[in-house]
């Protein structure tokens, strides 16, 4: 188990009909470091999709590890 794994101890749960899903992810990239990012309503992402983000200079990769509620809770 990576030291910088996430349990979403929401994942089974539904939301409501009035909220809409939370609008971040969380991607994990090497060397220990987390960045959240916002993603737009057509983006489909997963935890475990490989995502590129723009980055100083060129671009990241990194893996999705949170989607969804579980950061909303604890903002």
């Amino acid at each position: 188990m990576c030291k910088l794994d996430v349990y979403d101890w929401l994942k089974n749960t539904t939301l409501p009909e009035s909220k809409a899903l939370f609008d971040c992810v969380e991607i994990r990239f090497k060397n220990n470091r987390k960045d959240f990012f916002r993603i737009t309503p057509d983006m489909d992402l997963h935890v475990g999709d490989i995502a590129a983000v723009e980055a100083s200079p060129g671009h990241d990769i990194g893996i999705v590890s949170a989607t969804g509620d579980v950061w909303f809770v604890f903002s």
